[in-house]
């Protein structure tokens, strides 16, 4: 059975979604509100809704897979667009001018 679909995904995604709905998370990528009247149980595609996005992608970092730290709060559409890229090379940090 495929990661996002066996019991101890389900068991860490819905442990995400507890510790990022207590803190009322925004989306790691676009910094927008999650709705988490949408929970784990009812699930299906809806793009606002929450879905842990892996930091450090599975397909580069399989052993961080199933770590709860690893995971930060999103929007499913948000996550789906980044893929597995990793964050480094998706986040667009604003540069400094030399002093």
């Amino acid at each position: 059975m495929g990661v996002k679909n066996g019991a101890r995904w389900r068991t860490l995604k819905a442990q995400a979604f507890d510790r990022d709905r207590t803190r009322n998370a925004p989306c790691a990528r676009c910094h927008q509100p999650i709705d988490y009247t949408i929970t784990p149980d009812e699930y299906t595609y809806r793009p606002n809704a929450h879905e842990p996005d892996h930091i450090k992608p599975r397909s580069t970092h399989p052993h961080l897979t199933y770590v709860l730290s690893n995971l930060r709060p999103s929007h499913a559409s948000c996550n789906r667009s980044r893929g597995s890229t990793p964050i480094e090379t998706t986040t667009r940090w604003a540069q400094a001018e030399a002093w």
